[in-house]
């Protein structure tokens, strides 16, 4: 057995075995064969082709995969990490669904190994890509006690909403300076904000060069 699955039999003439069934029409096989989640999923989101397992199974070149293309859409890896520090935060501050949003964090956990994987060519981070990735948590945090404060009303609500659409586009543009840490095209452009005046009273949050 290799790292893809199972062993193919020599000839399986139409029966099921070590994990292939092979059926026939008048102009094409139809196959089905076991191989590991880790490397159907990487199969179903595109970072493996129908070529790696026409490779592995020893089909032909023209071999193509039945129900098996990719999604067209799907989040990045710095969506991903910014979706992880928002369910983090739940699970903590929202102690009666903790259980869910652990099973969310547990998810995201699982896309981003994937992501990671070396065997699969995955992304490496380095140090200005971690440096984003705490830059995620710590305005996402801060987005949070604004949020929470604003909600509760009072003379100082329209501020603290200025802050937090300010924060938000540091917030983006640390997502954009992620993604471009590990190869992704897609950009969030919404990173305008209010900096310019909120510096002298809430601290310079113009960390990342140009906000973009």
């Amino acid at each position: 057995m290799d790292e893809h699955g199972a062993d193919i039999p020599e000839d399986n003439g139409g029966r099921q075995g070590h994990g292939i069934v092979v059926g026939t029409d008048a102009e094409y096989a139809i196959i089905t064969i076991r191989v590991s989640r880790q490397y159907a999923d990487a199969l179903r989101d595109g970072r493996a082709g129908p070529e790696s397992l026409a490779l592995n199974v020893g089909a032909p070149e023209d071999f193509k995969l039945l129900d098996m293309a990719p999604r067209k859409y799907l989040p990045t890896f710095a969506d991903l990490v910014d979706r992880l520090s928002i369910v983090q935060l739940k699970e903590i501050f929202i102690p009666d669904h903790a259980a869910e949003y652990r099973a969310e964090r547990e998810l995201i956990q699982h896309d981003l190994d994937l992501m990671m994987d070396p065997v699969l060519g995955g992304v490496r981070l380095d140090a200005s890509a971690v440096r984003c990735v705490a830059l995620l948590m710590l305005t996402n945090r801060y987005i949070w006690e604004n949020e929470t404060k604003a909600r509760a009303g009072g003379p100082g609500q329209d501020r603290l909403l200025k802050l937090t659409h300010s924060i938000n586009g540091v917030r983006n543009a640390a997502k954009n300076e992620l993604a471009r840490a590990v190869g992704d095209t897609r950009l969030d452009y919404k990173v305008d904000c209010f900096a310019a005046d909120l510096v002298a009273e809430f601290g310079n949050w113009n960390v990342l060069d140009g906000q973009q």
